[in-house]
């Protein structure tokens, strides 16, 4: 498994747009793949499952990630947080 943490740099926090970001690129890996929160666990493949996280901009989130691709998926997760779901 792969775990790390990721603080949301986005004014907006995770709206729709980034939510549907993630989502999109997180189902094109084989592994399982959450966020996690205070709380709880959220699926990072379902759009309407990140958004019922509720992320808001300076929260400390958690992707853990485990299955056969998971250090591609958690590449990609950590591209995506550092840089593309920022508001541009």
């Amino acid at each position: 498994m792969q775990s790390r943490q990721f603080t949301v740099r986005n004014p907006w926090g995770v709206h729709l747009r980034p939510a549907y970001v993630l989502a999109n690129h997180m189902r094109g890996f084989e592994s399982k793949t959450d966020i996690v929160l205070d709380s709880g666990r959220y699926n990072a493949k379902s759009v309407l499952k990140i958004l019922a996280a509720c992320i808001c901009p300076g929260n400390l989130i958690a992707m853990e990630i485990s299955g056969p691709d998971e250090k591609e998926a958690m590449e990609e997760a950590s591209r995506l947080f550092e840089v593309e779901l920022e508001e541009k």
